[in-house]
């Protein structure tokens, strides 16, 4: 049976959502406005699915998946796409990983038999393993030396601490070092099972063509069981302030709240107070705390939320003597909602750059398939219907709501990233 998402936002209605028997997905959404296809496979399956000593061999297989199949060698396999004018890349996140080619849809054929070969049979050469194993190594010295991907790690680290979100997706120079091929292929086996990936395509292409190529090429997988979901206790976690010392000039700042994840019915409103507080220069804290006090460079807030939890965070960059002051604002700030609730102007003004916000990152091939993969994979292809919707019926009485149920009277996780 295909579900057609009919009731979706322009860029993506008409899309259609295909399983195969063993468990695979299929997003197809066929657009000829441009001659270019952009071919994506999702897997659940991040950073929270690591044991410890195994911290970043997600990220490594992201690495390492491109780098040959049994039919393919290494540079076979990017001199192919290159020469179709195509490009071929991959992400990792805390609970997913995507690899992805954008292509000429001429090459669209020949770009799906490389993503699929290489996302069923990588061959994890050991050369290329210790070569790869040096990149990682040097991304993560160049993160450490970056203040902001410093102040991201250990926020998340501090916020979620002892729980799977706690874990730095990168790994460090200890797990990644020790990292062997066995590991690459017993992780990859385990968790790249057709229930857990999803494909999608956009762009250029004949439904019915392109269907028939996927199920000759992933509908033979044979379907396994994906191991269970790592444990989730949020509980016992107390708001506390962590301090990191770094070669910096400025106090980079985040702050944050703990709050209900992406299954949760609130996701959307709780989007549009955070916009409200921090989401552009006319928003309340900025124009509080760098307009009015000057008392700090840039300030933003951000509702991040994953399937599990979420939290509702802000970030802020200030000179040291400043910080203490900036954190008491962004306090009162956010305490002082409930004697001076948001306005009108201030929700219709949230709303439009929510919208725009939503348009603009539709505007590719490749950014519709990744807001497709990226539903899927968080369980909510019904909000992809419902967002624009949502956000256009939220009320000052909503709002008033969400404040009260999941912000006001919450401690903050404080992380801070000063001069040594």
């Amino acid at each position: 049976m295909v579900e057609i998402l009919t009731k979706a936002p322009v860029p993506y209605r008409g899309s259609e959502i295909h399983n195969l028997p063993n468990g695979l997905k299929i997003i197809l959404k066929e657009d000829h406005t441009v001659p270019v296809v952009a071919l994506q496979i999702w897997v659940n399956c991040g950073g929270m699915n690591e044991p410890g000593e195994l911290a970043g061999i997600s990220h490594a297989l992201e690495h390492m998946v491109f780098k040959g199949t049994p039919t393919r060698s290494t540079g076979e396999i990017t001199k192919t796409i290159e020469s179709n004018g195509g490009v071929i890349n991959a992400a990792t996140q805390i609970e997913n990983t995507y690899y992805y080619i954008d292509i000429p849809s001429y090459g669209a054929k020949t770009a799906l038999e490389v993503l699929a070969d290489t996302l069923t049979h990588p061959a994890f050469p050991a050369d290329e393993l210790e070569r790869e194993r040096q990149v990682i190594l040097e991304e993560i010295n160049r993160r450490d030396d970056n203040p902001n991907s410093v102040l991201w790690d250990e926020f998340t680290a501090h916020v979620f601490r002892g729980t799977p979100y706690g874990k730095k997706i990168i790994g460090t120079k200890e797990t990644v070092s020790a990292l062997s091929r066995k590991n690459l292929f017993d992780f990859f086996h385990a968790h790249y099972v057709p229930e857990k990936m999803c494909l999608v395509a956009v762009g250029d292409f004949h439904k019915k063509k392109l269907w028939e190529q996927i199920k000759s090429l992933l509908g033979p997988l044979p379907p396994r069981k994906a191991p269970a979901e790592p444990a989730f206790n949020f509980n016992g976690i107390k708001p506390s302030s962590l301090t990191v010392k770094k070669p910096v000039q400025l106090t980079h700042l985040a702050m944050g709240i703990t709050s209900v994840g992406l299954l949760h019915k609130d996701v959307v409103k709780l989007d549009i107070l955070s916009d409200i507080l921090g989401g552009g220069i006319s928003c309340r804290l900025f124009q509080k705390l760098r307009e009015e006090l000057k008392i700090a460079l840039s300030v933003a807030s951000d509702y991040m939320a994953y399937r599990n939890k979420g939290v509702f965070a802000f970030f802020a960059e200030c000179f040291p003597e400043k910080a203490k002051d900036v954190m008491a604002k962004i306090i009162e700030e956010i305490a002082g909602l409930k004697d001076i609730p948001v306005t009108t102007a201030e929700l219709e003004r949230a709303k439009t750059r929510i919208k725009s916000s939503w348009l603009h990152e539709s505007e590719t091939f490749q950014d519709r398939a990744s807001t497709l993969g990226s539903f899927f994979s968080s369980d909510r292809m019904d909000l992809l219907s419902s967002y624009i919707s949502e956000v256009e019926s939220t009320t000052l009485k909503d709002l008033t709501r969400i404040f009260r149920e999941h912000v006001a009277g919450q401690d903050f996780f404080i992380t801070e990233v000063v001069p040594q």
